[in-house]
């Protein structure tokens, strides 16, 4: 990642002076290498229906790609982080109904380009507020037991203290990459603690990194929790975080709720 891009999200650390790092790409040309949930657990085939990978590139040839994942909310829709589709991403395979993103039997692969993006019009690169977009797909999908929707919330809720479950595809650690989709279990932090290390605005959701979290490229990853019937509920997508797969600082998630009549207007979900 360039210097340039670092300085401007090192200033929304508090004073604790830690670096910190986006999980994605701000823009192509600066994409640092993919990676996904460390000290997670490999999913298997329909455990995540919801859950989209999602590989951009800038159009060239050969392309510059970089990874990142996404929630399927609709039949027709996914949402995802605003920076991983900024910057000179030109266009965006989609794969659903696969853990494995390299070739499993019954995984959908759907191409999408630019004219497919709704980037949340009030997204800041700097500072990473409003990191949201919406990818309409060119069909949509027929709902089965691996590729089906995710509810998402509708409420502005803190979740503090809440257990959920994180999702992404690529880097188990700073340096071993993976095909396969891993996910991790952890508990948002209270605002007021989590805004000892980042500025947060209302917009923003903190998770706890231990024993892991998050890491660089699962950006757009889901953010779920789970009521008494095992029902999944979509309150978050990976924003940005860290420093390193292994630093326990906390991760931030863009709240879902905080943007439902934005997501209502743009897909009538």
């Amino acid at each position: 990642m360039k210097r340039s891009r670092i300085g401007a999200l090192a200033r929304r650390v508090a004073a604790t002076g830690s670096a910190l790092a986006a999980l994605c790409a701000l823009a192509l040309g600066s994409a640092p290498q993919a990676s996904a949930i460390y000290h997670g657990t490999a999913a298997s085939d329909g455990q995540f229906p919801y859950a989209a990978f999602v590989l951009a590139d800038d159009g060239a040839n050969p392309p510059h790609a970089y990874r990142c994942s996404g929630a399927l909310i609709g039949n027709a829709w996914v949402v995802t982080a605003a920076h991983c589709l900024t910057g000179t991403a030109a266009r965006a395979r989609v794969i659903l109904g696969a853990a494995d993103e390299s070739g499993s039997t019954g995984a959908r692969a759907i191409s999408t380009t630019r004219g497919n993006w709704i980037v949340h019009p009030q997204y800041d690169p700097a500072t990473l507020a409003n990191d949201i977009a919406l990818i309409h797909l060119p069909y949509p999908v027929t709902p089965d037991s691996r590729t089906s929707p995710v509810t998402r919330s509708t409420s502005t809720a803190d979740y503090a203290n809440s257990r959920i479950v994180v999702a992404g595809w690529g880097l188990l650690d700073d340096s071993t990459t993976s095909p396969v989709l891993h996910y991790v279990q952890t508990t948002v932090m209270p605002v007021a603690d989590c805004s000892r290390y980042y500025g947060l605005t209302s917009s923003m959701l903190c998770m706890d990194a231990h024993p892991g979290g998050s890491c660089q490229g699962d950006s757009g990853g889901p953010v779920t929790i789970y009521d008494v019937y095992g029902k999944p509920l979509l309150i978050g997508i990976v924003s940005f975080g860290g420093g390193g797969c292994a630093n326990t600082l906390p991760r931030v998630a863009t709240r879902i709720g905080a943007f439902d009549s934005w997501i209502h207007q743009q897909t009538w979900t």
